[in-house]
């Protein structure tokens, strides 16, 4: 078994060197046309019934049209229609304007999260990329009224209207949604400026493709399991929370340290001054989604009011990437919002559970909780 774990880490290492060596093609080569028609034509063909049957899932679920069209910034900053299925519910757009889509907004449709958080609402960017508008591999295309009210000022933004936008880009692959505009243009921005490798890409295009359709059938297969197999032969419930939770299980592998400070404590280093810091205490996190945290723990926990405020700092042991099966520590921290009792259990032990809500101390630790915490990207 160890000897599978080493091989699976070396191939994961030596296609990421090869992807390092590749990158955004910054012309309009014959050479770079024929070869994105040529890849996009085996996947239109392979992908055809999965198309067939999203189609008919999404003109069957409201009535809508399948197909989303929505204007984009291409090569130049010259505008095109993008297509994709569509996820939202119609008018959607009119109503978002230039705020980018966060969960529980309300507007996406029963399954576009699923097409949204598997890629496959992208299928019909394809034919963009027949007509010219767009490669197979490059940066996101970018909605021109959230450039103009996002992007404009961000240093080295415009890079990217160099070359064709993409179907796969690599900031869109390694990054989950809620990455900031700045973050993904630095990752843009490397793979611009390298020159461009037309064998290491195809190879790129191979590697995002079997992993796109890993998460699709994993996923695929997870909703089958709570809307089918739960529904009619366990629970007899339906699952209306809007947001995905995470399970850890009360392992050692997810830990939750929590942090009180007393009434007359002033901010400090991690939150607050240490000489007015209540003892911390260790929790182990059951389930956790994009706004709150299950924990377990020995102790109760006091009440949050107008005097007392706590902070939290998330350890998780995980894997990095779906082919790496390292465990890995990552950590982050985020203000505790609420605290509310769910169970407690008396006894020879006592176990106390609660529901704490929480958000992100900044933008760079929400990312940090959505790519290795929520598992909200691909890779």
């Amino acid at each position: 078994m160890t000897g599978v774990r080493y091989k699976l880490s070396q191939l994961n290492h030596d296609i990421e060197q090869r992807m390092a060596a590749s990158g955004y093609q910054d012309n309009d080569s014959w050479l770079e046309c024929c070869v994105d028609r040529a890849i996009v034509a085996v996947i239109l063909l392979i992908t055809a019934p999965v198309s067939i049957i999203l189609a008919v899932l999404i003109k069957l679920q409201d009535g809508g049209p399948i197909f989303y069209k929505g204007l984009r910034y291409g090569l130049g900053k010259k505008e095109f229609n993008m297509y994709k299925f569509r996820t939202l519910v119609p008018d959607a757009e009119s109503k978002i304007g230039a705020r980018l889509l966060k969960p529980g907004m309300g507007f996406e449709t029963p399954i576009g999260s699923f097409l949204r958080d598997t890629r496959l609402d992208e299928l019909p960017q394809l034919i963009n990329v027949f007509k010219g508008d767009m490669a197979l591999i490059g940066p996101r295309p970018e909605r021109p009224v959230v450039y103009e009210k996002m992007c404009r000022d961000i240093p080295g933004y415009d890079l990217r209207f160099k070359v064709k936008p993409g179907v796969i880009g690599y900031s869109q692959l390694f990054t989950p949604h809620s990455a900031s505009k700045r973050m993904r243009a630095k990752i843009d921005n490397f793979y611009i400026k390298r020159s461009p490798n037309v064998n290491n890409n195809i190879i790129f295009v191979i590697y995002s493709m079997i992993f796109l359709g890993l998460s699709a059938i994993k996923k695929t297969a997870l909703v089958v399991y709570k809307k089918v197999a739960i529904y009619y032969s366990v629970y007899r419930f339906t699952d209306l929370r809007q947001f995905t939770r995470v399970k850890y299980l009360l392992s050692y592998q997810a830990r939750l340290l929590l942090s009180f400070n007393r009434p007359d404590s002033k901010e400090g280093r991690f939150g607050y001054n240490e000489q007015s810091v209540d003892p911390r205490v260790t929790t182990f996190i059951f389930d956790i989604n994009d706004k709150f945290v299950s924990v377990i723990t020995d102790y109760p926990l006091p009440e949050l009011n107008s005097g007392r405020s706590a902070v939290a700092k998330l350890i998780v042991h995980a894997q990095a990437r779906m082919l790496d099966r390292r465990k890995k520590r990552f950590i982050a921290f985020c203000r505790i919002t609420s605290i509310k009792e769910s169970v407690s259990r008396t006894g020879y032990h006592n176990t106390y559970r609660y529901l704490l809500g929480y958000e992100p101390t900044s933008a760079y630790q929400q990312y940090k909780i959505d790519k290795y915490i929520l598992n909200k990207s691909i890779l």
